[in-house]
């Protein structure tokens, strides 16, 4: 069993793309501020029985890394991807985004500070001063959040989300620059144009999924009823820029690492580099509303604190002109409860601005600005929402097909 005993989060194939001989990449590690050349690819991204030591999720993920690596391989090989690949890549670019290290230890810190705050406004409804116990409540909300955050537990929540991912389509890039692409041991980075930083989870408008493949290529993972679809299957750029920018999000992105084949390629970021990752690493992971026994508490996903445009995610102009402070973050699947709930909500907003402008909930817009750019911005949703009903139904039998077709295959990728 000691052969299995090391166990990556990042696959081997795909960190191989990064490579010139196929054994070894060049590593740059952030926090020491340190570069190995010539670093074996198969001691990066690893952790010794980092899925358990029962093996059983370890031979999932390779059953499951086959299928991965032939669709990406037709990627690099600039080859159209199906109907198949796409779902295929969008499997990967879902489960690789919730099994690395650093969401490992976000869900147990999350997990950790909930249960923390469970604790304390139990102790309030009793009568009991919770700052009296503070080392009773950690050590409490320690062990909790240990036994619910393994490895099994974060990816039975990737399975769950998988439907919400059946929607968006997939597009490659190819980049004819000198500056070259990077990854990390985080490589796929999720964005929300649409809403910046209040707009990352996988089922709402707008959102956008990205990860280079090789030093060349980017896939991207789309709302194409936002974004437009792509006209071609393979977009060609020179953009030196955008490479810079993508580069300086797998820096933001990582927990420790960037890698590539050449080390001269850590150079290719933007100077805003080290703010953006430290933004990232100290942002808020549970916010409360309210104090004592009655207190909202609400987790946030975590993003990637660094916000640049994109040529492949450009936020159409009707959506721009309507103010920020107006655009909440939506569904893209809404059904009629939903939008019952979306509209009561706006129409409280509206009610209650002379009682909310303090907390700055409208920025600097009058009632009557945030009044019409609300209406504005409810209008585009009820446009792209009629849109995606549409969209979906034959996506849903797309789904369904292709389902059908991996259940027939000889290897099923499907990790429940």
């Amino acid at each position: 069993m000691s052969e299995f005993k090391r166990q990556h989060y990042v696959p081997v194939f795909y960190m191989k793309n990064f490579s010139n001989n196929g054994k070894s990449i060049s590593v740059f590690h952030i926090d020491n501020d340190r570069i190995i050349e010539n670093a074996s690819i198969k001691r990066q991204c690893q952790s010794n029985y980092f899925y358990g030591d029962d093996l059983e999720l370890e031979h999932r993920y390779q059953i499951a890394e086959t299928e991965w690596s032939k669709a990406i391989r037709k990627a690099l090989q600039d080859e159209p991807l199906d109907d198949f690949d796409k779902f295929v890549i969008k499997g990967f670019a879902l489960f690789q985004r919730n099994r690395t290290k650093i969401t490992a230890s976000y869900r147990k810190e999350q997990n950790k500070q909930m249960a923390g705050e469970w604790c304390k406004s139990i102790a309030l409804s009793r009568g009991i001063d919770p700052e009296k116990h503070e080392d009773l409540i950690e050590s409490f909300a320690e062990t909790k959040a240990n036994e619910i955050t393994t490895a099994a537990d974060i990816l039975a929540i990737a399975n769950d989300i998988k439907p919400y991912m059946s929607d968006l389509d997939v597009g490659i890039i190819r980049y004819n620059t000198k500056a070259k692409l990077i990854s990390s041991d985080t490589p796929v980075i999720m964005k929300n144009p649409l809403y910046g930083f209040q707009g990352d989870g996988i089922g709402l408008m707008g959102i956008v999924l990205f990860f280079p493949i090789d030093s060349e290529r980017l896939i991207y993972i789309y709302d194409s009823l936002i974004y437009g679809k792509a006209n071609t299957s393979i977009i060609n750029s020179d953009n030196e820029e955008e490479v810079k920018v993508l580069n300086t999000y797998q820096y933001a992105s990582a927990e420790n690492i960037i890698y590539s084949d050449l080390a001269e390629h850590f150079q290719d970021l933007m100077p805003e580099k080290v703010s953006a990752r430290e933004r990232t690493k100290n942002q808020s992971i549970v916010s409360s509303l309210g104090s004592g026994v009655e207190k909202l508490v609400a987790t946030t996903e975590r993003s990637i604190r660094y916000d640049a445009s994109l040529s492949f995610c450009t936020v159409p102009r009707v959506f721009r002109r309507i103010p920020t402070e107006c655009k909440e973050p939506f569904p893209r699947f809404c059904n009629k409860e939903t939008k019952s709930i979306l509209i009561a909500k706006r129409n409280a907003m509206i009610n209650m601005y002379d009682l909310l402008r303090n907390k700055g909930f409208y920025g600097n817009l009058s009632k009557k600005e945030y009044s019409r750019g609300s209406k504005d911005y409810f209008r585009q949703a009820d446009i792209y929402w009629a849109k995606h009903k549409e969209l979906f139904g034959k996506e849903e039998e797309l789904v369904e097909t292709l389902e059908i077709a991996r259940e027939n295959d000889a290897e099923d990728i499907n990790l429940d």
